[in-house]
């Protein structure tokens, strides 16, 4: 609802500039609350699980898709791997070599490290979603100073 209100426009920053995720715009039972706070309140004080921001969309090409439908509980179990496995596995969101020792994440896992309790989470959390125990043990280990970071992409998704 929110790029409706403010349609047309390209881009998620757009409607609030960088600070798009920290503008407190979005009505939830009478109390305006940011972005940002709904992805912190959802994936840490709601759920405890900070693989649950893989689920939320925010309309740009970089966030995860929205669902074609919207989802129940019992959706979020049965389909969680699998959106969260799709999401990981778009180009620029998360990218891992092995063989030259290289991994990188999106700038916007970045910006949210703190929903995953700092990069050191983020790594325990995407090693998660990985084909295999040896590329989830090269995950879980990767040295968090050694991270590469993708671009954010912010133009929307299409409708």
């Amino acid at each position: 609802q929110l790029i409706l209100d403010h349609y047309p426009v390209d881009s998620f920053l757009d409607i609030a500039g960088s600070l798009a995720f920290d503008v407190s715009m979005v009505n939830v039972g009478g109390t305006l609350y940011s972005l940002r706070q709904i992805i912190e309140i959802l994936t840490t004080k709601t759920m405890n699980d900070p693989a649950l921001f893989f689920m939320l969309p925010c309309g740009a090409q970089s966030c995860p898709a929205y669902p074609e439908r919207s989802l129940t509980a019992q959706d979020l179990s049965e389909r969680f791997s699998d959106r969260v496995q799709q999401y990981l596995a778009r180009p620029g969101i998360f990218e891992f070599d092995r063989g030259e020792q290289t991994l990188a994440v999106n700038e916007l896992l970045y910006t949210f490290r703190d929903v995953f309790d700092g990069l050191t989470g983020l790594l325990q959390t995407l090693s998660r979603f990985v084909d295999s125990e040896e590329d989830a043990a090269f995950v879980r280990t990767f040295p968090a100073e050694n991270i590469g970071y993708l671009p954010v992409d912010w133009s929307l998704t299409a409708p």
